[in-house]
């Protein structure tokens, strides 16, 4: 397991496109992040500050980030069953229970690094010496999400991992995941908009209840309301893990069960 991972992990910094992808991120985030989302936030209880900006940064500019580095960490799985390296790693007398592991830890940390390095570079854009007085004075806080950005957004993203295993053809699962992330993404603000009442945002991410709670893309959103409880963090936290573990297992059958090409 350890040397998987470690080929994994060395396939990945030693491929420029992980840097061109984070390139990408940073900028995206350096470029849209605004000091307008003070005036008009879509965080409910947003602080007239930089944590304010990072927090509708991640509700705002953190979807496309998120989108980017799901498309890419589904390349990467997908170009290793079109290249069938996959082969190759059973060949050396690796498990298909092992191998799929390792590829899940390692997508799991790409996605949440780069996202997280994308959407703090972002608030730098209002002064890197401020961002860091910010999460030195609201620890607790940053902590709290970026944990959350890193299994919140991959609840989301390894949904997508099936269609690397059903398709093993790069361009298909690259085009399919793309759809299915944005769909996912912005269906969550328009069925969030259908909660809110005379046009406060907040009656849809603080007071709903129900199904939307058990929503990925919602929640990614949702935990960013600075006055969520611990009671709140932790109901999160959990739907998180246990979508990432669904798809875990389901994709897991798939893939010990399918014939490679």
């Amino acid at each position: 397991m350890r040397n998987l991972l470690s080929y994994e992990k060395y396939k990945i910094l030693h491929n420029p496109l992980t840097y061109v992808i984070l390139a990408v991120g940073c900028v995206v985030s350096l470029l849209f992040t605004s000091s307008d989302y003070l005036s008009d936030p879509i965080v409910p209880g947003t602080p007239d500050n930089l944590t304010g900006i990072f927090m509708n940064e991640v509700a705002d500019v953190g979807i496309a980030v998120l989108i980017l580095v799901g498309c890419y960490a589904m390349y990467l799985f997908g170009a290793d069953m079109k290249n069938r390296c996959i082969n190759y790693e059973l060949i050396s007398g690796n498990n298909r229970g092992i191998i799929f592991l390792s590829h899940y830890v390692v997508m799991f940390l790409l996605c949440g690094t780069i996202i997280t390095i994308s959407l703090l570079i972002g608030s730098c854009k209002f002064g890197g010496i401020n961002l860091i007085s910010q999460i030195c004075k609201n620890g607790a806080y940053y902590f709290r999400i970026i944990l959350l950005m890193y299994v919140i957004s991959y609840a989301i993203i390894s949904v997508c991992i099936t269609f690397v295993i059903l398709f093993q053809d790069t361009a298909r699962t690259v085009l399919v995941s793309f759809v299915v992330l944005f769909l996912a993404c912005y269906m969550m603000a328009a069925v969030a908009n259908t909660n809110i009442a005379e046009g406060h945002m907040e009656s849809a991410y603080e007071i709903t209840k129900g199904w939307l709670l058990l929503y990925p893309p919602y929640l990614w959103r949702w935990v960013l309301n600075p006055n969520l409880k611990v009671k709140q963090f932790g109901a999160a936290l959990a739907v998180g893990t246990v979508w990432c573990g669904i798809t875990f297992f389901v994709n897991r059958y798939l893939f010990c069960n399918r014939e490679f090409k």
